[in-house]
Parts: C-alpha cells; sequence; structure tokens
C-alpha cells in the first residue's frame, strides 16, 4: 500500500510543480502592478497598461512611440509562439513599462485608476492576446491569395521526390510518416531511408535548430539538438542518423519532460511533433513516452467543441489555441493508429474533410486533410464519406503524399 501511494505522488509531482508555477505567475501578475501603482503614483498608472499592451502605456505620452511599441509586441509575439523566444515579449513589454514611467511626469494627463479588478486579469489577457495572434494568422491563411499562393508553390512539387524542398518543419515531419509508412522488404527500404535520410541530415536543417536554439535560449555550444526539436530528432531517429548517444539524450530529454516527449521549439509542445515523436520514441523501445502522451491527449490536449489545442506551453502546462484541421486530422489518425484515442475526432473532423475532398488537392492543406481522411476511414465504418474522399488523387505536397503513403500501407498491413 505504501508503495502504491509513493507512485501515486510522483506521478502526480510534474503537475504540483506545474500548479505552483501557475499561482507564482499569478500572483506576480497582479503583485508587479499593485507595486508600479502604489510605488510610483501618476507614473505607474502609465506603466500599468504596459503589462498588458506593451506601448498602450506610452500612447497617451507619445503617440508614434506607443505604436511603435505596439508593433515591436506583436511581431514579439509571433516570435514566441514561432520560435520560442518568450524573452522577446518580456523585453519588448519591460521596455515600454520604462519608458511610459520616464515620460509620464506629473504634468501629463492621467490615465485613469488601476483596479483591483484589472490587476486580477493581467495575466489571462496577455493568453488572450496570444490566441488572438494565433487566430489571426489561422484567418490569414484561408485567404485567397494565400490559399492561390500555396498552390502555385505546391504545383511545382512532385511527392515525396521533392522532400528536400520543402520547408525544414514540415520536411521532419514528412520524413516520420514517410519512415513510418515503409513496407518490409529489404531492399526497398534499405533506398526509401536513405533518400529520407538525405533530404533530412542537411546543413539547412541544424542551421536552424543551431538558430532557434541561439536566439530563444542562448545555447551557442554544444549540441544542437539538446533539450528540443522533436520533429527533427524523431526523423533522424526513424532514419537511423542519430548514433546511440544521441538516441539516448532524446530518451532521457523526454523523460524530464512533462508531455512526455520533447518540445518542438522551447517552450512549446506541437501535438503533431510530439505525436510522431512518442511514435518515434516507441519504435526505440520506449514505451514510457508513448504512455505519458497518449495520457496528454487524453487529458490537457483532448478534443474541446470539436478542436484540439495547437500547442501546449510547458512552463505552466497551459493549452492554448487551435489546431489547423489538417494538423488535427493527422496527429488524432495517427494516434488512433496506436490504440491513443478512440473515434471521437471523425466525428468532429468529418465534415471538414468531406469539404476538402470536394475542394481537390489543389491547395497543399486540403491535400493533408484529405489524406489524413483516408487514414482515418480505416478506422471508422462510413461508406459514404469513404466513397468521396477515396477518389481524389495525392500527387505533389510530400507531405500530403507521405500521410498518404501510411494510409495506404495501414490498408495492406501496418506494421507493428
Amino acid at each position: 500500500m505504501r508503495r502504491a501511494r509513493s507512485a501515486g505522488s510522483a506521478e502526480s509531482q510534474p503537475e504540483r510543480l506545474l500548479a505552483r508555477r501557475r499561482w507564482i505567475m499569478l500572483a506576480t501578475s497582479v503583485a508587479i502592478p499593485v507595486a508600479l501603482a502604489v510605488g510610483f503614483g501618476h507614473r505607474g498608472a502609465h506603466m500599468v497598461p504596459n503589462l498588458v499592451l506593451p506601448g498602450s502605456g506610452v500612447l497617451g505620452v507619445n503617440g508614434a512611440l506607443g505604436v511603435g511599441f505596439i508593433v515591436m509586441a506583436l511581431l514579439s509575439t509571433v516570435a514566441w509562439m514561432q520560435w520560442g523566444m518568450d524573452w522577446s515579449f518580456v523585453a519588448v513589454a519591460v521596455a515600454s513599462v520604462v519608458v511610459s514611467g520616464l515620460l509620464g511626469f506629473s504634468g501629463h494627463p492621467h490615465v485613469g485608476p488601476v483596479s483591483p479588478n484589472r490587476l486580477a486579469h493581467e495575466f489571462p489577457l496577455v493568453i488572450v492576446a496570444m490566441s488572438a495572434v494565433a487566430w489571426l494568422k489561422s484567418l490569414m491563411s484561408g485567404l485567397p491569395l494565400v490559399r492561390r499562393w500555396r498552390q502555385r508553390r505546391a504545383k511545382h512539387l512532385t511527392g515525396l521526390d521533392d522532400l528536400g524542398r520543402m520547408k525544414v518543419g514540415d520536411r521532419c515531419r514528412a520524413g516520420v510518416i514517410a519512415a513510418l509508412a515503409m513496407v518490409d522488404d529489404p531492399q526497398t527500404r534499405e533506398a526509401e531511408l536513405t533518400h529520407l535520410a538525405n533530404s533530412i541530415d542537411r546543413s539547412d536543417v541544424y542551421r536552424r535548430a543551431r538558430w532557434i536554439g541561439a536566439a530563444a535560449r542562448g545555447r551557442f555550444t554544444g549540441d544542437t539538438l539538446r533539450t528540443d526539436h522533436a520533429h527533427l530528432r524523431s526523423a533522424l531517429a526513424l532514419c537511423g542518423r542519430l548514433d546511440a548517444a544521441a538516441v539516448a539524450a532524446f530518451r532521457s530529454d523526454a523523460a524530464r519532460r512533462v508531455a512526455g516527449v520533447p518540445s518542438s521549439e522551447p517552450g512549446w509542445v506541437r501535438p503533431l511533433d510530439a505525436t510522431l515523436a512518442a511514435v518515434a520514441l516507441r519504435r526505440l523501445g520506449d514505451e514510457t513516452a508513448a504512455t505519458r502522451w497518449a495520457a496528454m491527449l487524453n487529458g490537457h490536449m483532448s478534443l474541446r467543441r470539436r478542436r484540439r489545442p495547437a500547442w501546449y506551453w510547458t512552463p505552466i502546462g497551459l493549452a492554448l489555441g487551435s489546431a489547423p484541421t489538417w494538423e488535427h486530422a493527422t496527429f488524432t489518425a495517427i494516434a488512433r493508429s496506436e490504440n491513443w484515442l478512440g473515434d471521437d475526432d471523425w466525428t468532429a473532423l468529418r465534415k471538414r474533410v468531406l469539404g476538402a475532398a470536394a475542394r481537390g488537392e489543389a491547395d497543399p492543406a486540403d491535400a493533408r486533410l484529405i489524406a489524413a481522411g483516408r487514414l482515418w476511414l480505416h478506422y471508422v465504418d462510413d461508406p459514404e464519406a469513404e466513397r468521396i474522399v477515396m477518389r481524389r488523387t495525392i500527387s505533389t505536397d510530400p507531405l500530403a503524399c507521405a500521410i498518404d503513403q501510411l494510409a495506404r500501407r495501414v490498408q495492406t498491413g501496418a506494421p507493428d
């Protein structure tokens, strides 16, 4: 009995640590504005709004400078969400607080009282701002001009043969999925693995990982792939380009993370990358990573209002955003193939998959969604959807082709 309680305590320790971090961050987000308002008086009243939106407290003093800070805040939020550069937002916020305090002299009109209710909502408003940026990014991706640009780029691709022409992140994701879809014939498998490895194990891939490590966390020396880069490490592992020490480091980094897998970028766990990493680690003999990520998919990253979160922010354990539809369909279908999920996601995705099938594969996002729908249709009984989705041909976008290859592979008998 004592041993069972000890095991339960060990399992809940990461959650307790995250809860403690949340309370500390919430207390700090209240204490700092109170300290500024009480300690600096009128200047503090100018400084406090910058903790919600950097630059807002400067607008009443210097409009151009305030707008500049707001633009920098938006750009730093994008850098934070894209590459894990959380320090950039903090730096802009601190700079705007200091500048508004220096400019907010007593002769200037007061910006208004600072209420306790407003102070209590400082940090949640930052999260809302991040969600707004994510929503704008999703909205822009659906604009006709953006869709046409994606379609024009996809026209010149010829499936997995052009894998090396993709962006680094999608190239690694396609490499993992293609490796999972390989046939058992040794000669064919060896040739395909060599092609994948040559497309992924390249200087631009390591250069991006090195840049992110340096820009987000100041890692200028040591192993380029340490701590994060889940999608890259998964691809290299399945292609046989990680030595024994690198594989051991991959497993060790996964074991130390709350999600059970390394982050994609510092601080951010992206569900598609995490699912691929958990599958790759399972292929390497690490069942613990798979078990822990499966628990995340049924817990923090669970289906809510027919959507799944786009990120998991590890410092305080917050699931944020809404995953792009093709990513949602892909990582849940792969998780379903590993028996980590049931069929609820198909009900949420069905209409959107059929919509993509009606539009065709011209847009890579639609092609990927169609391919993920085919993978889902192996596990659900939906003859009507199968008739519509299966008539489309996937032949251009390499990532869509990799997902489609995996779908065809499970139809003929998935590997253990």
